[in-house]
């Protein structure tokens, strides 16, 4: 090779070096100690969920029910019907180690994910709630494409309500649709909140590449928006839009609540405690009258930040795709990157596959 095919070598050589080095980043391992944070206000129709520092609690733990897809090891609390821990089975912790991404935990060591929904209005379930099952493990079958895990509300004046997560084959989206059948005498008007709670610590990258961790939505009139927690600390989020999604985003991966088209939001944040943050949706529901029924169904994108999955998912997810100063040249890598680790299942395989292939191809 003459010199300026080594000393381009040498650069994108480093450069996979700095895009693997992102990849490797491990959270601390999990313990099991019980978590300690400020229990979640419901989220008022006018205003964010309040901070409330000096109330410290137990986050509240029920019975954990076991689900297994292709892509997800997910764990769902019946308090709350909340999502509780989520592991990718496609990825990797890192190429060294055994073990697959935990991408959500309520462990608190450091890592705290949670993402939670719930009803506002009297009589209605939120995620303080103590939902039932009838399993406690649910397993998309081989020759399945859905698995529905339904929990249901203990009946209140004749309200019931079912929460429902469907799971889809090969898919990183996941329906979370509330089933209200109005029993009582009189018309309820229920509003609906989609929330994820992180910690302000963990996820944070690595000394050679800090990246980005943190809150993040978008709507047609204000377009992609991140917000640190500082940022949460100082201002908290409040706007009123038709349209859009909130998330949480760190690098290479992203959840986001996407709601009902056509149903008005509103986006917020929140600094529950010095160390505890949530951003969140609320919307109002019309009328239920007496002796009718709805239906409200949203949706959860929670995995890795793949461009066509992303595109498909919601307007604008793909613009949490954040590749720092190597952007340039990292969109295009990365999507090669992609391709081979689908063969591979590897990411350290595929980048020496295309360091190979790139250096030394032309002989």
């Amino acid at each position: 090779m003459d010199t300026r095919r080594i000393v381009l070598f040498v650069i994108f050589s480093f450069s996979i070096m700095m895009l693997w080095d992102a990849w490797q980043r491990k959270d601390a391992p999990i313990e099991t100690n019980s978590t300690q944070i400020a229990t979640t206000t419901v989220p008022s129709a006018t205003s964010p969920v309040a901070v409330n520092e000096d109330a410290q609690f137990k986050l509240e733990k029920g019975k954990r029910i076991q689900v297994e897809t292709d892509l997800f090891h997910a764990e769902i609390d019946t308090y709350g019907a909340d999502l509780r821990r989520l592991v990718l089975l496609k990825h990797r912790a890192n190429d060294i180690k055994e073990g697959n991404f935990v991408l959500m935990d309520d462990a608190a060591s450091p890592l705290f994910y949670v993402a939670q929904t719930g009803l506002k209005g009297q009589d209605l379930p939120t995620h303080h709630t103590v939902f039932n099952t009838t399993n406690t493990q649910y397993t998309l079958q081989p020759d399945a494409d859905v698995l529905e895990v339904r929990f249901s509300a203990p009946s209140v004046n004749n309200i019931n309500v079912d929460k429902v997560y469907t799971f889809h084959r090969n898919s990183y989206v996941v329906d979370v649709t509330y089933e209200i059948k109005n029993g009582s005498t009189n018309a309820i008007s229920p509003s609906v909140y989609y929330q994820i709670i992180h910690d302000n610590q963990s996820n944070q990258g690595t000394a050679l590449m800090p990246t980005f961790t943190g809150g993040a939505y978008y709507n047609e009139a204000d377009k992609y928006k991140k917000l640190k927690f500082e940022e949460m600390k100082k201002k908290p989020l409040s706007i009123q839009t038709n349209d859009g999604w909130v998330g949480l985003v760190q690098h290479y991966f992203v959840s986001a609540w996407i709601p009902k088209e056509g149903l008005t939001r509103k986006f917020y944040t929140s600094e529950l405690t010095e160390k505890y943050y949530s951003i969140g949706t609320m919307s109002t529901i019309n009328s239920i009258p007496a002796g009718g029924a709805v239906t409200i169904p949203a949706r959860l994108y929670a995995g890795p930040q793949i461009h066509q999955d992303l595109v498909a998912a919601a307007p604008g997810l793909e613009y949490t795709v954040d590749y720092g100063w190597l952007t340039i040249i990292a969109s295009p890598l990365f999507w090669v990157l992609a391709m081979i680790q689908k063969l591979v299942h590897n990411w350290g395989v595929a980048i020496i596959n295309r360091v190979f292939k790139s250096g030394c191809g032309r002989g």
